[in-house]
């Protein structure tokens, strides 16, 4: 069996009152991890999102990743 790259815990919190960027820096702010996953309420993550993300920051010595349209 293969050794997971990253555990992943997960944290959610409901900021009605807030502006998406104020909800984003709140959570930045609550981050604690070596990776932080922003996800927006209209974003689809596919299996494997993270696992891919961090395969491709780990291979390329990279500090940020970011994908869409």
């Amino acid at each position: 069996m293969n050794k997971p790259l990253v555990s992943i815990i997960i944290t959610c919190f409901n900021r009605e009152k807030y502006l998406p960027s104020a909800a984003r820096n709140h959570g930045l702010k609550l981050a604690e991890g070596q990776y932080i996953k922003i996800i927006d309420s209209d974003d689809i993550l596919v299996p494997k999102a993270i696992e891919c993300k961090v395969q491709a920051l780990t291979h390329f010595q990279a500090d940020v990743s970011a994908c869409g349209k």
